[in-house]
């Protein structure tokens, strides 16, 4: 018998780490897409860049907590480095930062109220056209600088 609560205790607590421990549960961590039930956006943002070898875009995105914006970037090689960033009061903030992609899905929460940016830049060899769409719930903005 004591050897078999702890084997108990190893099966029941064995498993996935990244699994969430409620099913039903609306919250999936950040690179895993939408959850299923979030729902139709507010607007669905979209945009065609265009970037010259070495070039960056910056669009800012404004919201918080009760905002999301559910970032899709497709490049034609994968050759776009990206990342989402913010400087409240003079500090770096960065969120998240991926070198030499060509698809991206996001599902970007911001964890305070500021100015958001998502950057992209070309590392390729030749000009290139990124597609960007952005699904917006609450709040949310964006816009292209």
């Amino acid at each position: 018998m004591k050897l078999l609560i702890p084997i108990m205790f190893l099966v029941a607590c064995g498993g996935d780490n990244n699994v969430p421990l409620d099913p039903d549960s609306p919250v999936l961590p950040q690179d895993s897409g939408p959850p299923v039930d979030l729902g139709p956006p507010r607007e669905t943002f979209t945009s065609s860049q265009l970037l010259a070898i070495g070039e960056i875009a910056e669009a800012e995105m404004i919201g918080g907590p009760a905002d999301r914006a559910i970032i899709k970037l497709m490049a034609p090689a994968a050759e776009l480095d990206w990342n989402i960033h913010s400087h409240p009061g003079g500090s770096t903030i960065n969120v998240v930062t991926e070198n030499n992609v060509m698809t991206v899905t996001y599902d970007f929460v911001p964890t305070e109220q500021f100015e958001w940016y998502l950057l992209l830049k070309n590392t390729g060899p030749t000009e290139m056209t990124v597609d960007v769409v952005v699904d917006l719930y609450g709040a949310m903005t964006i816009t292209f600088l």
